[in-house]
């Protein structure tokens, strides 16, 4: 009788184990579901600084650049990421107006109030696929 409690206990353990297992995929995902999830803050962060180097690129020129490529050129803004960090694709860049835009990419995961973890500006929440932030840059008072 004493192997068959063994066996019992093994058998109480190894599902034990599996749930678990289970339960922490579920919490945290697959690694899939991470990198997807980390490619897309890389795009989020790459939009950001887009943005950033736009509000400069206005102050000095007074106006929007043709395309992104002009932000980068003897400007000094070289430390830009253009391109998605997974296809290599140029971000979707397209001006609306003197001081309005629209940065456009393309995304694997949803970012929003709910699994915003980093408390981030809701201006770049998303959906999955195509989505397109329109901005503004922000225009000083002349003196």
């Amino acid at each position: 009788m004493k192997p068959q409690r063994a066996n019992l206990f093994l058998a109480v353990m190894g599902v034990a184990v599996l749930l678990a297992l289970a339960a922490g995929l579920s919490a945290i995902g697959t690694p899939e579901e991470a990198r997807m999830l980390r490619l897309d803050r890389q795009r989020v962060d790459h939009l950001r600084s887009i943005s950033n180097a736009m509000e400069n690129y206005q102050r000095s020129h007074e106006s929007l650049p043709a395309s992104l490529e002009q932000i980068q050129q003897p400007s000094g803004f070289s430390g830009l990421h253009l391109n998605d960090p997974e296809t290599k694709q140029p971000y979707e860049y397209k001006p609306l107006g003197q001081d309005d835009y629209e940065l456009c990419a393309q995304f694997q995961t949803v970012l929003n109030a709910r699994t915003d973890e980093s408390g981030g500006n809701p201006l770049w929440y998303h959906g999955t696929g195509r989505q397109c932030f329109k901005l503004k840059v922000k225009t000083q008072s002349k003196k």
